[in-house]
């Protein structure tokens, strides 16, 4: 792909099917980072980005992402969904890769706007400082190609939140 032209940006699937409690943080090392370092190595040496797409409870594996030299991580679920919250995957990653997401689609979905705009700018908040966090739900929208018009507001006041407070 990279010989024709493909890229720069690369994002795949498939670890979520690899972390517990599906395999063990050892199969996880096993079949996931070593291969996948190989793949993400060759992205980066052709000035590419990798960004690996991983729902789930990560939090046994998550170191796992840097080691394979992936570029970005998405979504990185919040509790109850996930089992690592924002601030803690910055504190243990965040240095070492880009952190895509943390607004569930569920709560765009139903959650009273003006607690949605609240849960916005506080994931904005934590996710911001030292960079390497972008903004994003966690899944695409279930009611595509239909929205609800509560859904509809919520996701213009992210982008609203996000241009307001999340610009470095």
């Amino acid at each position: 792909m990279i010989a024709q032209g493909v890229g720069p940006l690369f994002g795949y699937v498939g670890p979520e099917l690899c972390i517990p409690p599906l395999q063990s943080p050892r199969d996880f090392e096993a079949w996931v980072v070593g291969p996948d370092r190989e793949i993400n190595d060759t992205i980066r040496a052709a000035g590419g980005v990798a960004l690996v797409h991983c729902h789930g409870r990560m939090g046994p594996v998550l170191e796992g992402f840097v080691r394979m030299h992936a570029s970005a991580l998405h979504p990185i679920e919040p509790p109850p969904m996930g089992d690592t919250t924002l601030g803690e995957a910055k504190a243990r990653i965040g240095n070492d890769l880009c952190i895509v997401g943390n607004v569930q689609e569920h709560d765009i979905e139903t959650m009273p706007n003006p607690r949605f705009r609240q849960l916005v700018a506080e994931t904005v908040r934590i996710g911001k400082p030292g960079g390497r966090f972008i903004l994003s739900p966690t899944a695409t929208p279930f009611g595509w190609p239909t929205m609800s018009n509560l859904a509809r507001a919520n996701w213009i006041t992210m982008l609203e939140v996000g241009l307001d407070v999340g610009v470095y």
